[in-house]
């Protein structure tokens, strides 16, 4: 009898200790489930040209309405440059009003966004004006400051994908902006692909394109882009990111919607908040953003109108 007990309890206290085991691995598996992300949405939203004139706030806040109200949620916001109108040609303290209108504005958006430098978040670059102003808030110092946490190019995972923001401005020797990845960035981007490697599927924004079609549309031949339309080093960065596992590219500035694929990227020109400078739509293109729905390492986009009708002139 004692040692029929004596097996009887060593089998209960084996048969608790397996029952507790695969409670455990189910419980494991199930949160392993639960924390990974296949499936996501998330919105670019370029050229937003904030400011108190043409009912632009009005508008961007209708924009905002629109993000928030979208089934399913993003998860975020990308915001794809020049975020406002003219800081170029602004004092330092003029420039500060329209970013503090951007940032206010921003709270009222209900998923976390990510910022893009453009061309007019470019505190005076005019050549006349470089200089003048030993400000740390001159040139990219204050979207920096502000808008970038400390940085003008950076990187995120998000749902097992790799996100990289980058800084397509460069200030050439006569003091104008051009589109440019300069190499100190290109070095850096380099690492970011390398660390992330060749099978995670990676996402690039920036404002200034790679590539677009419009150089042609615009002059209606095949010719040299008229300047400042592209990034002039960019058969160098295209060449970079068809080396790694690079899905998809979204870009800003010209305020049109063009889908282009080139070396297996898809390459998304994101149309714009403000359409034409908040005067109407441009290139045919009304005032929208792109919604971008990712599941595995497989996406679909689209681009929203969110129903803005341009007001009178002021």
């Amino acid at each position: 009898m004692i040692q029929k007990g004596f097996f009887k309890k060593k089998f209960l206290c084996f048969l608790a200790v397996f029952v507790v085991i695969l409670v455990s691995a189910a419980y494991v598996g199930i949160g392993c489930h639960a924390e990974k992300t296949d499936a996501f949405r998330f919105v670019f939203a370029t050229d937003i040209h904030l400011q108190p004139e043409k009912q632009a706030i009005e508008g961007f806040n209708q924009a905002i309405s629109h993000i928030n109200s979208l089934r399913p949620k993003p998860h975020f916001v990308i915001t794809g440059g020049d975020l406002i109108e003219d800081s170029y040609i602004k004092d330092i303290e003029s420039a500060a009003k329209l970013f503090d209108l951007f940032l206010s504005a921003l709270k009222k958006l209900d998923s976390p966004v990510y910022n893009i430098i453009g061309n007019n978040d470019y505190v005076q670059w005019k050549k006349e004006s470089a200089g003048k102003l030993p400000h740390p808030d001159y040139g990219k110092g204050m979207f920096r400051r502000r808008l970038g946490n400390g940085a003008t190019f950076s990187s995120f995972d998000h749902g097992g994908w790799h996100f990289i923001l980058l800084d397509s401005l460069n200030a050439n020797e006569d003091g104008r902006l051009e589109g440019y990845i300069d190499q100190n960035q290109m070095k850096w981007l380099e690492g970011e692909l390398e660390k992330t490697g060749k099978i995670k599927p990676v996402c690039i924004a920036l404002h200034i394109p790679l590539l677009s079609l419009l150089p042609q549309l615009y002059k209606n031949i095949l010719v040299e882009p008229p300047e400042f339309f592209l990034v002039k080093n960019a058969t160098e960065v295209i060449e970079l990111l068809s080396a790694y596992n690079v899905k998809l590219v979204l870009q800003g500035h010209l305020h049109l919607v063009e889908e282009l694929r080139y070396k297996n990227i898809t390459y998304i020109t994101g149309g714009s908040v403000c359409g034409f400078k908040w005067r109407g739509p441009s290139f045919g293109h009304p005032e929208g953003f792109v919604i971008v729905d990712v599941k595995g390492d497989e996406f679909s986009w689209k681009y929203e109108p969110f129903g803005w009708t341009a007001k009178a002139k002021d």
